[in-house]
């Protein structure tokens, strides 16, 4: 294997510096995959490609003969404009999972072996599949075999893992497979081929000259590497953020603090007063500059939640994905790295794609006053190593004078910040958005969240208040950053009131002597304006439509259960709270259509008044609560499910512009009232996997649940001015009755996975791979269910079945109270 480590003795290795290989390689990654570039032909990201290295070929030797492998390829073998996408998707997944956690020389030695690979596939040369799963597992894994693949592939010839134990069979077939490429029909330009050595690309050659130097310069005589910053800009440091949180969590899904390490209330105070009074040092010596240096990176390591050795890459100017912009005092992020879009819809993806965290003037001063003095500087590490400032010197600055056993370590001074923000009661989204910590909340959930600025500042203001800084000047409002989607409050506002109006307008058009026609067309344009106002009101997505039954909308006086999605299967229906409002709009409902049953059936039109007493007489609690009226090609009048085509065509006079546009303002009106973040989950269906709403370590209950968002959406509703819509019914509530379903004696069983396979353990311990997925607490029938239960238990209290038959009494007492249901534990 050591002969993959070998340069060619005929055709010697371009020798590039570092940053020629890090413009090379990103120009290569950003053409293969890295960004959007998946989502044009096959044909046109090799023409991107081949343009790319030519604009390079003037700086970069090995460029020349990149792009004219390119045209060999493109002349003789033309590009075919599509690929199965299982051909493509192994390579497409690696190259946007690139492994930034592994040193560069041996991920751009990945880099560059892809790229081949990429090539191949292109021209249509058959490439294994196993050899494209070998390829990611070099990418993404962390195990010690595929990290001795990557250091002998990227020139290190260091020993195995385990000299006793052979390297597993999967690895060493991959490297096989490597050192043949040729022979196994991958595509080559001709300048890739040698004589003693035609098994290793060119660009991974020169990768490994690199690293040998790059090794031997960093290491002292007596082989330890220096205690210094690596200054290097890091273009990625908002996925390395993000990708440290997820695998050394601090908080637990329901925003409990697991990690042992975390500093405790005292600590953080006693290390901020340590950085405060550093920061403050007025004295011009060189020993006072940096001590303030130190602080002002320490303080930007907080924002910034990296460790002061990680924060040296980060970026001096406007490049990267997450980087410190000293001339407007901020830390921006990437929002696409924390919920990338690849869908192609109309208008901006993103509303103001950077996420903004300002940094407090003191510690700005310091940092340009660092700069002034070091204009060359490119990254914060520049401006440390220029001041004299060492890891190890910074460890000392921060832990000098204490008599803790704890020191302060850098990682965790750095990660403090989260947990004393939510201590001190700053909403969950915000502490997200504002340190860049994706963890706290639901991936989902920043897809529909337009959070203010005004609250990031407000919390950055809250903690520079409480170590004793000056805080940062407060935004204009309404500067909003994250979805594009979200409606303002009065459009969502004057939305609901042009569907009561132009209900209202329509009601009033139907009088005795109204045609058929005019009715039915009120009949369905009153149902499609009914879901609207029910869905929009609850945050529903305007979907499955059809899910929406007698069984889950009519059985409960102040919750309807909702199901508009299938692919989580815990959150696949929930029960949400019915406000005022929206109790009357469906009191009313029912008595529309049980005025258009009495005058369907006076008309003769029995087919379509029997599809509307299957509701309104509680028949069929399955039968779809929301039919609409139509004629089919016999001119005879019946019913139809409901569409999202119909809920549009409704829309169309709405300041509305997608029909989940409301779902986006619920949640992000949500989080402006600083609404508890698990209520919010539990009401538009997001959760953590492992951490439902409802689970075993949420503590709360549908009930409680209930009770707190009624009264929230309540008030919001009050607000935005929602009025009940009328129907063609009597309108004295007194009158009105909902349908009571008749259930059969024996209903489906809900899905309980979970417990049938707990049960299904003698020892009643399940593995932890239970706490990853739950059961769904409810289905279509809950609600039914329960009340049929509760009519029951009051029928039974009212009887004098206990004196005439007692032991019956004692079983129905077991089941319909204790709601004991195996039938082995009713026997004596």
């Amino acid at each position: 294997m050591d002969s993959l480590c070998q340069s060619a003795s005929d055709d010697a290795p371009i020798r590039l510096d570092s940053d020629e290989l890090s413009r090379l390689l990103e120009k290569i990654t950003n053409t293969l995959g890295a960004t959007s570039a998946w989502t044009r032909s096959l044909e046109q990201q090799l023409t991107t490609l081949q343009r790319g290295f030519k604009l390079l070929a003037p700086q970069h030797p090995a460029a020349v003969k990149w792009h004219q492998a390119m045209c060999d390829l493109l002349a003789t073998k033309p590009a075919p404009t599509s690929l199965e996408p299982a051909q493509i998707r192994p390579l497409a997944v690696l190259l946007q999972m690139q492994p930034i956690l592994m040193p560069r020389v041996e991920t751009e030695c990945c880099l560059g072996l892809a790229a081949l690979v990429f090539a191949a596939q292109v021209s249509g040369t058959h490439v294994s599949t196993k050899y494209l799963d070998g390829l990611e597992q070099l990418f993404r894994s962390n195990r010690a075999h595929w990290q001795h693949a990557r250091r002998l592939l990227a020139g290190n010839a260091s020993p195995a893992p385990n000299p006793t134990t052979p390297l597993p069979e999967v690895v060493t077939i991959f490297l096989d497979a490597t050192s043949q490429l040729k022979a196994g029909g991958l595509f080559f330009p001709n300048f890739l081929n040698s004589q003693r050595q035609p098994d290793l690309p060119h660009l991974v050659l020169a990768l490994a000259d690199a690293a040998s130097h790059a090794t031997a310069g960093s290491a002292l005589s007596e082989g330890r590497k220096t205690s210094v910053f690596q200054v290097q800009a890091c273009e990625q440091l908002f996925e390395f953020q993000v990708l440290q949180q997820e695998q050394e969590p601090a908080l637990n899904n329901y925003l409990l603090d697991i990690d042992w390490n975390s500093q405790t209330d005292d600590e953080f105070r006693d290390a901020s007063r340590i950085l405060v009074l550093q920061l403050r040092t007025h004295d011009d010596l060189p020993e006072s500059s940096m001590l303030r240096l130190h602080a002002a990176c320490r303080l930007l390591s907080e924002l910034a939640q990296l460790s002061i050795e990680k924060l040296a890459s980060m970026p001096l100017y406007r490049h990267g994905s997450m980087h410190v912009d000293l001339k407007c005092g901020l830390i921006r992020r990437d929002l696409n790295i924390v919920a990338p879009r690849t869908d192609r819809t109309k208008g901006p993806r993103w509303l103001r794609r950077w996420l903004r965290t300002p940094v407090p003037p003191e510690v700005l001063a310091v940092l340009r006053a660092a700069t002034s003095k070091c204009p060359n500087a490119r990254t914060v590490g520049d401006l440390m190593v220029s001041a004299g400032l060492t890891p190890k010197r910074c460890h000392q600055l921060m832990n000098q004078d204490r008599l803790e056993s704890r020191v302060n370590e850098s990682l965790r001074v750095a990660r403090s910040l989260r947990s004393f923000l939510l201590a001190q009661g700053v909403h969950a989204s915000t502490v997200s958005r504002a340190l860049g910590d994706i963890t706290i909340l639901q991936k989902s959930h920043h897809y529909y969240l337009a959070l203010d600025q005004q609250a990031i500042y407000g919390a950055i203001n809250l903690w520079c208040n409480s170590i004793g800084l000056a805080g940062v000047e407060m935004p204009s409002s309404g500067t909003l950053i994250g979805s594009p989607k979200v409606p303002t409050f009065h459009d969502m506002a004057r939305a609901f009131q042009l569907l009561q109006q132009e209900n209202h307008k329509d009601r009033m058009s139907i009088t005795a002597r109204s045609c058929m026609d005019e009715v039915i067309q009120f009949h369905n344009n009153f149902v499609c304006r009914y879901v609207l106002q029910l869905l929009w009101a609850e945050g529903a997505r305007c979907q499955k439509l059809s899910t929406i039954t007698a069984g889950s909308l009519f059985q409960d006086s102040k919750h309807v259960v909702l199901s508009d999605r299938d692919s989580d299967r815990y959150a696949r229906w929930r029960v949400c709270p019915l406000p005022s409002a929206l109790q009357r709009s469906r009191l009313n409902y029912s008595a529309h259509l049980q005025a258009m049953t009495r005058w369907l059936n006076m008309r003769g039109e029995s087919e379509a008044a029997h599809a509307l007493e299957q509701i309104t007489q509680g028949s069929d609690p399955n039968a779809g609560a929301l039919p609409m009226l139509f004629r089919d090609q016999d001119k005879t009048l019946t019913s139809r499910p409901i569409t999202r085509a119909d809920l549009n065509r409704i829309k169309t006079s709405m300041p509305i512009g997608e029909l989940n546009e409301p779902r986006h303002f619920l949640i992000s009106e949500l989080d402006r009232r600083e609404i508890a973040p698990i209520a919010i989950s539990a009401q538009v269906g997001h959760h953590h996997t492992g951490a439902p709403a409802f689970g075993v370590g949420s503590g709360m209950s549908i009930r409680d649940f209930s009770t707190y968002m009624m009264s929230v959406l309540e008030q919001l509703h009050v607000d935005l001015g929602l009025q009940p819509l009328s129907g063609l019914g009597t309108m004295a509530v007194a009158r009105i009755k909902l349908p009571k379903l008749r259930l059969p004696d024996v209903l489906p069983p809900p899905d309980n996975l979970y417990l049938a396979q707990r049960l299904g353990i003698e020892d009643f311990n399940p593995p932890d791979i239970f706490l990853a997925e739950e059961d769904c607490p409810v289905s279509a029938l809950t609600l039914p269910a329960r009340n049929s239960l509760l009519r029951l238990r009051a029928a039974y209290l009212k009887s004098d079945a206990l004196g005439r038959h007692p032991w019956g009494a004692v079983c129905f007492c077991l089941i319909g109270f204790d709601l004991v249901l195996n039938i082995s534990d009713l026997e004596p």
